[in-house]
């Protein structure tokens, strides 16, 4: 109770009002109800609330963790998560599953992978007696091969606009039928504006240079680039891969990922609506200043992830390959060649009169290429004083049927 008195010759005048002050807790509780997830996933709720007000309780400890609202799946059974803010809770309940026993993976020599299921596709001679080798008279049929059907080499001297657009400023701009943009900095507060000139090509490699520089618009302190295939090529489905050097250093933040193709008239939006319950599939991002880990993401629904973090045999800034297998059924995350996470369909959210259980990741997906400065990936950490520039590079990328 709020009370204001004035003193006057007659006498004091007061005035009340009454403020009830309320927890909220909204976008705590899911749009799923009983959801399945896989042994090793994990999923973060988001809230309108700081974590500081929030108790998380996990009935089954067991069986998965949760910490600042992000739950890891631990072991096979059933828990509920109960996020508590004052008198108000919200539930969800969680099924973890056993990991589905995926087949071996194919081996791709990362220093120059082929097609990405025959790593050896001159070794087909008919006289070898090797059971092993595809000889001709061998009974046991042949596996498929996959079909490339979109490359860049980045042989050339510029990059080539046919296939590529430059995302240029701090927010997203589209135009196809419908004006529309993105939220400021690339909605998760980056530092770096973004321009062209921050890409080069030289001896068949792509790079995207940060450097720091004064004077640039909105008080960004960092330029680099963003790069996407929007408006040029998008697939549903298929095997995606990057050969890839990414930089050292505190605030460094590279990403090879997915985002839907927006449909005409609709801005950034398609049938499902917008970010993110229209999907986005992260290949990979990394850390900068974690030299031996990249992380793999699928973002759906009320703002809902699973992620899931893959360590590496030498550092970031060494060759590695980073490829995804989108089937209707699956989608599974590749390192050098070996499968480092697989999400079952219908274990993410699926929108509200969708056709089927794979989506929204049912619909064409474009490529992106960025490196951005600081932002939320690492908790808003921010190069050093002494920092000058840093580079990705991206030897290729291929896309397979």
């Amino acid at each position: 109770t709020i009370t204001a008195v004035r003193s006057t010759n007659r006498g004091n005048v007061m005035q009340t009002c009454s403020v009830t002050v309320k927890s909220d807790i909204q976008g705590v509780k899911s749009t799923l109800t009983d959801a399945c997830l896989t042994v090793g996933d994990s999923m973060t709720f988001t809230t309108n609330l700081s974590d500081r007000q929030i108790i998380w309780v996990t009935s089954e400890e067991a069986v998965a963790s949760v910490a600042d609202g992000t739950v890891e799946l631990l072991a096979m059974g059933e828990t509920e998560i109960t996020a508590a803010s004052g008198a108000n809770t919200a539930s969800y309940r969680i099924t973890a599953m056993e990991p589905a026993k995926a087949p071996a993976p194919p081996v791709v020599d990362p220093t120059d992978p082929t097609d990405p299921t025959d790593p050896n596709p001159d070794d087909k001679d008919p006289d070898d007696t090797d059971p092993d080798d595809k000889d001709p008279d061998d009974t046991e049929p042949e596996e498929p091969t996959r079909q490339l059907i979109w490359a860049d080499e980045f042989d050339g001297g510029t990059l080539d606009e046919s296939k590529w657009e430059y995302q240029n400023g701090v927010q997203d701009v589209y135009v196809n039928g419908s004006t529309a943009t993105g939220p400021w900095f690339w909605g998760n507060e980056e530092l770096q504006y973004y321009t062209r000139d921050a890409v080069s090509l030289a001896e068949g490699v792509m790079k995207i240079t940060a450097e720091r520089k004064d004077g640039l618009e909105h008080g960004r302190q960092f330029t680099s680039a963003r790069i996407t295939t929007r408006d040029r090529g998008y697939w549903t489905y298929g095997y995606f891969e990057a050969r890839m050097k990414l930089p050292l250093g505190t605030g460094m933040w590279p990403a090879f990922w997915l985002l839907p193709q927006p449909e005409r008239g609709m801005g950034t939006n398609n049938r499902y609506g917008g970010w993110a319950m229209n999907g986005e599939i992260d290949i990979m991002e990394a850390r900068g200043r974690v030299t031996g880990e990249v992380g793999h993401a699928l973002h759906f629904g009320n703002n809902q992830y699973s992620s899931r973090v893959a360590k590496l045999s030498t550092p970031i800034s060494e060759w590695h390959t980073y490829g995804l297998e989108w089937r209707s059924d699956h989608i599974s995350w590749f390192v050098d060649g070996v499968e480092t996470f697989r999400m079952k369909a219908g274990s993410w959210t699926v929108p509200n009169g969708a056709a089927s259980n794979s989506a929204p990741f049912d619909v064409p997906f474009y490529i992106i290429f960025n490196l951005a400065v600081g932002g939320n990936y690492d908790g808003g950490r921010v190069p050093d004083d002494s920092f000058r520039s840093a580079a990705m590079e991206v030897d290729y990328v291929r896309v397979y049927a």
